[in-house]
């Protein structure tokens, strides 16, 4: 349901861009779908799948494949989303292998790690805030998985560093959307709690609707736009 409304937003967002010189409303509907992607990304990489290499794999498998269709429609040279969700899994790993082993050399490498993630990010379409906003999310759903700092005061600053990225990334008149996709991504383990209770079948044919809705979208979006 949330990935939906994510879909939709993204749909949304899309067109504010191409058909209507990014009109205020569209945006700000569209502002919702990146962090809502990131945070159920986060989620399904920690409680939904099980083979997390398989599952990176595919993120750059389909972030190789989106990239053409991405330059076409918005006249960019910059990497599309799935690129920012391919280094946010990488560090995450870094990070991940440091904690595990926690010596000097697993350190180097994270931060190692983190620099290049980051500074290729800055080549993506939401660039540095959009990387550290993902990475925020993983260590988000990480703790709250593995109970990692079992502290409420570590839960509360991920979400105030999660709010801070939000409402800098955003221009004052969408911190609105930047609120509601705080609360969403807060409660979505709830949510995707409720959905269990009430779906407990879930169609695995869908599985890979986004991977493969994100470049056919945005490529018949820039066909209309150039033949209407």
């Amino acid at each position: 349901m949330l990935k939906l409304l994510a879909i939709i937003a993204m749909v949304i967002d899309h067109i504010g861009i191409l058909f209507t010189n990014d009109n205020y409303w569209f945006r700000f509907i569209g502002r919702i779908a990146f962090p809502l992607f990131a945070g159920l990304l986060a989620y399904n990489y920690f409680f939904r799948t099980s083979n997390q290499r398989k599952f990176f794999h595919r993120l750059i498998i389909f972030a190789f494949i989106s990239q053409s269709f991405y330059m076409f429609a918005f006249q960019t040279v910059r990497l599309n989303i799935f690129f920012q969700f391919v280094f946010t899994i990488w560090t995450f790993n870094a990070l991940n292998k440091f904690i595990i082993q926690n010596n000097v050399k697993n350190f180097v490498q994270f931060f190692i790690v983190f620099t290049i993630s980051f500074f290729l990010s800055i080549y993506t379409s939401y660039q540095g805030f959009g990387f550290l906003i993902v990475f925020t999310l993983f260590i988000y759903f990480y703790s709250y998985k593995n109970n990692f700092y079992n502290s409420l005061l570590f839960k509360f600053l991920l979400i105030f560093l999660l709010l801070v990225l939000l409402v800098w990334l955003n221009p004052i008149k969408y911190w609105p959307s930047a609120i509601v996709n705080l609360l969403l991504v807060i409660y979505l383990p709830s949510i995707e709690q409720w959905k269990k209770e009430y779906f407990k079948q879930i169609n695995k044919k869908y599985r890979y609707l986004f991977y493969w809705f994100y470049p056919i979208h945005i490529f018949l979006l820039k066909l209309f736009q150039i033949f209407l």
